[in-house]
């Protein structure tokens, strides 16, 4: 993990979903710019096993801050097609970094770290708020 990061372009903060995040922010954050990641939306139910499997990302040539994506779609953790597609949605807010078992392991210590970070600052700020 890439240390001394804003928290806005720390993977570890992809992890969560958050509201006004789309599929670009998402990638710009990420290692390889999220090619062979996982990423799902946070309106997907978690049992669904629905997510994308990325495998090919291009910045748009309009903006270059926004990207479009291709990849892999799973549905109950199937894959749904046999050749990767172009991501319909990647301007919609929502999407997160779905960690595979072996990341989580590779992270957790980076991950707890990050997330008491976080609920630190998130602390702080309600503190100053009420003083």
């Amino acid at each position: 993990v890439q240390q001394g990061l804003p928290a806005t372009m720390n993977p570890l903060s992809m992890i969560a979903p958050a509201a006004k995040r789309t599929l670009s922010d998402v990638l710009r954050a990420l290692p390889k710019k999220g090619v062979g990641c996982l990423v799902a939306r946070d309106t997907w139910h978690p049992e669904s096993g629905k997510y994308w499997e990325i495998t090919k990302v291009e910045a748009k040539k309009e903006e270059g801050d926004k990207f479009d994506a291709w990849g892999y779609k799973y549905w109950k953790g199937q894959r749904t097609h046999k050749k990767p597609k172009q991501i319909a949605s990647v301007w919609k807010y929502g999407w997160f970094w779905k960690l595979r078992s072996k990341e989580q392991q590779m992270f957790a210590a980076e991950l707890a770290a990050f997330q008491n970070t976080q609920q630190s600052q998130s602390n702080n700020a309600q503190e100053s708020k009420s003083a």
